[in-house]
């Protein structure tokens, strides 16, 4: 029974997983509801789930907190463009369905969704970017570069965001347990996931006798 429920145990390891992301998670969607904070919201998920995916720090809930006003400005402009283009593209989503333009309607429709994605593979990047010396230019310029020259760790990290995103259109009679799992746990495992894919290739390449980066 120790070996199940003893602090070095496998179970031990997913339950603590599974607690500190519920932990995350309504930290998350608390201060997300005044909208303009959701790029500093974010940016601190992807920072606690960061050191959680390189098993480093604890107190997820006071890391969060303290992370929280961390390059407020940056985080916010980002976030505050993102859902900008995001209303544009379902505004316009809405204008091509009344329209009825038949062939040339899903000619448009998929260049707004390529284009979301772009969105998406950026901010993904973006958020996930500790750059304490870059402005807000140079930032977004890594950021491209990153989801260009990684195109398919960024499509994985994305991949979870999407999923979140498009259940309930997918599966609508199914709204009492979609809101149930995004007040819970849905988009703190969603940025883990994404934060695993990204730091991949770096969890790889760490050795048991090498130091952490």
């Amino acid at each position: 029974m120790n070996r199940i429920l003893g602090p070095e145990s496998k179970f031990y390891a997913a339950l603590s997983l599974f607690a500190d992301l519920v932990i995350v998670n309504v930290l998350l969607v608390i201060t997300c509801f005044p909208v303009f904070t959701g790029g500093m919201s974010l940016r601190t998920a992807h920072a606690v789930t960061g050191q959680m995916v390189r098993e480093e720090g604890s107190r997820r809930g006071s890391a969060f907190v303290r992370g929280l006003l961390t390059r407020p400005g940056v985080n916010t402009a980002w976030w505050l463009i993102s859902l900008a283009v995001a209303a544009l593209a379902a505004y316009e989503f809405a204008i091509i369905a009344k329209a009825d333009l038949g062939s040339m309607g899903l000619i448009l429709r998929a260049a707004l969704i390529s284009g979301l994605i772009v969105l998406g593979s950026v901010s993904v990047w973006f958020f996930h970017l500790d750059a304490p010396g870059l402005g807000f230019r140079q930032r977004i310029t890594q950021a491209m570069m990153k989801a260009v020259g990684h195109l398919p760790r960024t499509l994985l990290a994305i991949l979870p965001g999407i999923v979140l995103v498009l259940y309930p259109v997918f599966f609508p009679a199914q709204w009492g347990g979609y809101l149930f799992f995004l007040a819970v746990l849905g988009p703190a495992l969603a940025v883990y996931l994404a934060e695993l894919v990204l730091q991949w290739p770096e969890l790889n390449s760490q050795t048991p006798d090498s130091p952490s980066a």
